[in-house]
């Protein structure tokens, strides 16, 4: 179970990183075009850079295009891991909780008793 949390954690700091890392290089591709899109991006991230994207630009060739798509891949990502890691801890250790009561020779109101106590 903690090779799980230890995958989950860098895979959340490796896609973290990356996502800061695009979002300076989206962030001064915006500048370039206009400051104060640059500005929003920073402030009301992302939906800016979908916005920016989305909207064709003058000189936004595939490299530019390439580190957006990116940028948004990353945050994807993060957002997936995120989700199966609030899904897959909550259930490891239910799965924990029910094996013990599994295992434990009292009556399941005995566990009644000793859960309203713990509260």
């Amino acid at each position: 179970m903690s090779i799980v949390f230890f995958g989950l954690g860098l895979a959340l700091l490796v896609f973290s990183i990356a996502s800061l890392w695009y979002l300076f290089q989206t962030v001064r591709i915006m500048w370039g075009f206009n400051f104060f899109i640059a500005i929003a991006a920073v402030l009301l991230n992302p939906l800016v850079h979908i916005i920016f994207y989305f909207f064709p630009q003058d000189g936004f060739d595939s490299y530019k295009r390439g580190l957006f798509k990116k940028y948004f891949f990353s945050l994807v990502a993060i957002f997936v891991i995120g989700a199966a890691a609030s899904v897959l801890i909550p259930a490891m250790e239910s799965k924990k909780r029910i094996d013990a009561m599994h295992d434990d020779k009292r009556e399941p109101w005995e566990w009644v008793i000793r859960a309203e106590r713990l509260d």
